[in-house]
């Protein structure tokens, strides 16, 4: 009997498709070499603008902010070939990096005419993001690639990275 359920176990188990195989999300969108994927997962991808990477404001003591758009898109992974389904607008996502160790209170950035309220130095992995160009900024650890900060951290360091003429 012993035998017999494990036979039957074996054989369903071998039965079992051994890969799927689904639509991914193209590493340039619409075939546009400037507008790179930096997250795709579970038929949401989020695409960058390689040329959008640009300085918002910054100074030496207090630290620096930039910015980089983006495009959502959510396609059906299960499809046999990638469709969109649907696309946000281009978003602006700005990202604040504080320079100054011994400062740990807000101060504030000047981005053309306007202040920009910026929030204190935690450590060197620490730096903020914010999807309201400033009115809100979100810590995050640069170095941190789990899940959940998987998207943030890719476009910060491709946004740097772009800036400083370290990528293409």
């Amino acid at each position: 009997m012993k035998k017999s359920i494990l036979v039957m176990g074996l054989a369903t188990l071998l039965s079992l498709p051994l890969a799927v195989h689904g639509a991914e999300a193209p590493i340039h969108l619409y075939g546009n070499s400037g507008i790179v994927n930096m997250y795709d997962h579970m038929g949401s991808a989020v695409y960058m603008y390689k040329n959008s990477a640009r300085m918002v404001a910054e100074d030496r003591d207090t630290g620096y902010i930039f910015s980089v758009d983006v495009k959502d898109i959510s396609y059906n992974p299960e499809a046999d070939r990638f469709q969109i389904q649907s696309v946000t607008p281009r978003t602006t996502i700005w990202f604040y990096c504080p320079l100054n160790k011994g400062f740990h209170g807000y101060s504030a950035l000047l981005a053309g005419d306007k202040e920009i309220d910026v929030p204190p130095y935690v450590n060197d992995q620490v730096s903020y993001v914010s999807y309201d160009q400033g009115k809100n900024w979100r810590p995050f650890y640069m170095d941190d690639t789990h899940g959940y900060n998987q998207p943030v951290h890719d476009l910060f360091w491709k946004g740097l990275n772009l800036m400083r003429g370290l990528d293409r």
